[in-house]
This record gives C-alpha cells, sequence and structure tokens, in this order.
C-alpha cells in the first residue's frame, strides 16, 4: 500500500507516523492486498488516519461482484465504481463464500466489455 499526504504545497509519498492535520491522505491498495488479509489492511488503514472502516463496507470493498455504489457515515465516505477490466482480468471471479469460480453473466455481445469494481473510501 502507498501512502500520500496532500496539500496545498506537496505532496508526500510514505509519510512518517505524524500526519498533518491539513491537506488529506490517500492509500492506495489493490484489491489483492485489501484480501490478502482485510481485518490487517482495516487496522493498518486506522493507524494511519485514525478512522476505522465498517465491516460491511470492509467486505464491499473485498466483493468482485459488487455493482456501483455509493455510501456515507459520520466519519468517511464510500464509492465503488466499476471500471473496465483489461485483458480479461474479471472473465472468471471467485465467489468469496464459496471460493468457486463463477462466471458474470452478461450479453453475448459485451463479453469483451468485463468491469471490475474500483472503492474509494
Amino acid at each position: 500500500m502507498d501512502i500520500f499526504h496532500i496539500n496545498d504545497t506537496q505532496v508526500l509519498l510514505n509519510p512518517d507516523a505524524s500526519i498533518k492535520p491539513a491537506g488529506f491522505v490517500w492509500l492506495d491498495a489493490t484489491h489483492d492486498e485489501v484480501n490478502l488479509d482485510p481485518e490487517a489492511w482495516r487496522e493498518e488503514v486506522t493507524r494511519i488516519t485514525g478512522t476505522q472502516i465498517y465491516d460491511l463496507h470492509l467486505k464491499d470493498a473485498v466483493n468482485l461482484t459488487h455493482p456501483s455504489y455509493f455510501d456515507a457515515t459520520q466519519d468517511y465516505e464510500m464509492v465503488v465504481f466499476r471500471k473496465l477490466a483489461l485483458n480479461g482480468e474479471a472473465a472468471a471471479i471467485p465467489n468469496a463464500e464459496t471460493n468457486e469460480i463463477q462466471k458474470r453473466k452478461i450479453p453475448a455481445v459485451l463479453n469483451k466489455l468485463l468491469t471490475v469494481p474500483v472503492s474509494f473510501f
């Protein structure tokens, strides 16, 4: 995961532990990084930002079949949108509950237009 602190005058990559209140923090993590150990990823986000991601939002973030979505809490907002997948990266989607591979059901004309979710908190 890459950490960026962005303010009016600069962007710091992987800043030290004391992130200043001015500006905002951008955490960039791949789906694989989050899915490897979601709880450890959430703990790292909490350590860096002081904000804990809700359980359901954590499940949403690792769900490869999640549709586009928006939700707001008192602490943060979550946006999921589906980006176009490159090189068939969404052709086979593992079912989170059974670990079986499932194909997305889409019209034949759209077989080459596959998508994968991208989550923003």
